[in-house]
C-alpha cells in the first residue's frame, strides 16, 4: 500500500497485539497449559485452537479456552506497552478515518488494554476472538468490521504484525500493511 492509496480508505482497522501495543503474555507458557488442558486437539497456534475448539468442540470447553487464555493475558497488565507511534497517528493525523480493532485476544482484554493506552475512545469497534465463528486467518472479523462501517473492503486498511493478518486482509479484499511498514507510510502523514 502506498501513502497515495490512502485516498481510497475510510476505515483502518488494527490488530492489537504488537501493533497498536505490546501486552508481553508468556505465550509459551500459555501453550503449554492449552495443551494440558486441550489434549485431545491438534493444533499449532492459538488461533488453530480457537477455531479447532469453535468448530468441534462443546460449549464448556470454550469457555474454559476463553477463561484460560484471559487469565494469561491479564496477568501481563504490568507489562502492557503502548506502541507510542501508532497512539500518536491514532491520536493525530489518523483521526479523520473510522478505526476499528479486529484482534484473537479476548475482548476484555482489548477493551481494557484500549482504555489503558488512552485509545478506547477512538475505536468504534473491536472485533475479538469471542465474536466470530474463526479468528485470524479468517476473514470473518475483518468483513464483518467492514459490514458494520457499511463500505467496501477495499475501503479498508488492515495494519497488523503477522502473516495470519495478512492472510485475513487478503481473503477478506482489505488493504494490508505490516506493522513494520506503517512509519513509512505515513510519514508525510505526520510531516
Amino acid at each position: 500500500m502506498t501513502e497515495g492509496d490512502l485516498s481510497r480508505v475510510n476505515v483502518i482497522v488494527f490488530d492489537l497485539d504488537s501493533t497498536l501495543l505490546k501486552l508481553d503474555v508468556d505465550w509459551n507458557a500459555l501453550k503449554l497449559r492449552l495443551g494440558d488442558e486441550f489434549p485431545s486437539y491438534r493444533w499449532e497456534s492459538l488461533g488453530d485452537l480457537y477455531n479447532e475448539v469453535k468448530v468441534i468442540g462443546v460449549a464448556n470447553e470454550l469457555s474454559r479456552l476463553y477463561r484460560v487464555v484471559a487469565s494469561f493475558e491479564q496477568a501481563s497488565w504490568s507489562r502492557l506497552r503502548a506502541d507510542v507511534v501508532m497512539k500518536e497517528l491514532v491520536i493525530g493525523s489518523l483521526s479523520r478515518f473510522k478505526l476499528a480493532v479486529c484482534s484473537s485476544n479476548m475482548r476484555s482484554t482489548v477493551n481494557r488494554a484500549l482504555s489503558d493506552i488512552g485509545l478506547s475512545s477512538r475505536i468504534e469497534i473491536v472485533v475479538s476472538a469471542e465474536d466470530v465463528g474463526r479468528v485470524k486467518p479468517s476473514p470473518e472479523g475483518l468483513l464483518k468490521i467492514a459490514g458494520h462501517f457499511r463500505v467496501r473492503p477495499e475501503e479498508v486498511l488492515f495494519i497488523g504484525d503477522l502473516l495470519s493478518d495478512a492472510v485475513a486482509a487478503e481473503q477478506s479484499g482489505v488493504n494490508f500493511c505490516y506493522r513494520s511498514e506503517v512509519d513509512q507510510l505515513f510519514l508525510d502523514e505526520t510531516d
